[in-house]
């Protein structure tokens, strides 16, 4: 058990953008499974589906800054908070953009802008990400130790 009072690894309750944010990443993995089905041909469809899916899948679940709302869970790959708002935005840019030469340019859209309304809408989260590093703890905090 942690004694760690900088540490703030309790739940947070799951609000509106946080089941927003979910359902945009299924929507960005499937937007990677769509681009690898574009791609390939015969049998490497379903091998570019589903390896461009699961990458996506695995940036996405490993690379974590730990007690990060709302699941708070640690991460297998501890990363700081500016560090993930990098990968976060940076796999939304990819799927739209492979979306995009891909022959689907209102699917890349709607997913650009429902994921740039979801940023703005959970600022706290972004805010929160900007102020922690790689152990979780908020910047503010080492700067005074």
């Amino acid at each position: 058990m942690s004694t760690n009072p900088d540490e703030d690894t309790t739940r947070q309750p799951i609000r509106f953008p946080d089941v927003v944010m979910f359902l945009l990443e299924l929507a960005m993995w499937a937007s990677f499974a769509i681009i690898g089905w574009q791609v390939g041909d015969g049998v490497t469809r379903w091998i570019f589906a589903i390896v461009f899916a699961l990458g996506a899948m695995l940036i996405w679940g490993l690379f974590r800054t730990p007690g990060m709302p709302p699941a708070a869970k640690p991460g297998v790959i501890p990363t700081s908070g500016p560090v993930r708002l990098i990968l976060e935005i940076g796999l939304f840019l990819l799927a739209g953009y492979g979306l995009w030469v891909t022959g689907s340019r209102w699917a890349a859209e709607t997913l650009w802008t429902f994921a740039a309304l979801n940023y703005v809408l959970s600022f706290s989260r972004i805010r929160w990400l900007l102020d922690h590093d790689h152990r979780g703890n908020h910047r503010h905090d080492i700067a005074r130790h």
